[in-house]
């Protein structure tokens, strides 16, 4: 769609939509963008299987009554393997208990929350270790990067007591990238992962052995500038072990 696509439909939810979609073909697709769109992918734009592709245009779908909350912005796919369902495990029941309220435990789960507007003073959160950090009236600032694992630090030790393992634990934070002349421009984040934002899970074990894992990582289809504001949400689950 590199127009305006409109479907609508009043019809009451019945079973039986009004608007139906059928995607055909398993083959991989591509296409060329119109001129003023054109150097957005380099020429021919991977689509993959049975997309739909909303390239400078307007995809608008009415097929429901005004008050149903059917719409979310989809910035990314969990393609994690699904668990086995047939295997009762305690995480499964922890999803559905209220969070622990002991020890300083916030009643409804939220541990960590900054906007910045009182200061950035703040033990749990600060550059990681070779970077510095400034505090600005809304943000903190991660600056003297010498390493692409700079970045900002959540540390867990200060609220590590109230999560539980098998739990869902929901991570948002507001990312913007800043470069000398280049706001605006793309920041070249590559299929293989050149240039990205990542947001890690790190640890040190008794035996002081290092590990990480990759919670989230950008693609390059998001498109992310130079002065962009990214918001990234990332739903995380610690295991026993960690």
């Amino acid at each position: 769609v590199q127009g305006e696509l409109q479907m609508l439909s009043t019809k009451p939810v019945d079973g039986n939509p009004a608007v139906r979609i059928v995607m055909t073909g398993g083959g991989d697709n591509t296409f060329r963008p119109i001129a003023n769109n054109e150097g957005k992918c380099g020429g021919e734009c991977s689509t993959g299987k049975k997309a739909i592709v909303v390239a400078g245009g307007r995809v608008e779908i009415k097929g429901l009554p005004q008050a149903t909350p059917a719409w979310l912005k989809l910035h990314d796919v969990d393609r994690r393997p699904r668990p086995n369902e047939d295997v009762p495990h305690q995480s499964k029941i922890n999803q559905y208990l209220p969070p622990p309220t002991g020890m300083g435990c916030d009643a409804a789960g939220r541990y960590f929350s900054a906007d910045f507007s009182n200061g950035c003073e703040r033990d749990e959160l600060a550059a990681s270790p070779g970077a510095k950090n400034t505090c600005t009236a809304s943000a903190l600032k991660v600056h003297g990067r010498t390493s692409t694992t700079h970045g900002l630090q959540l540390d867990l030790k200060y609220f590590r007591h109230c999560i539980e393992a098998g739990r869902d634990y929901l991570l948002t934070v507001a990312v913007r990238l800043n470069r000398s002349n280049l706001s605006g421009e793309s920041t070249g984040c590559l299929p293989n992962g050149t240039n990205c934002i990542v947001v890690q899970h790190a640890w040190m074990d008794a035996a002081f052995v290092r590990g990480r894992r990759v919670l989230w990582a950008e693609r390059p289809s998001l498109g992310t500038k130079y002065g962009e504001l990214l918001t990234v949400a990332v739903v995380v689950i610690f295991s026993e072990e960690d």
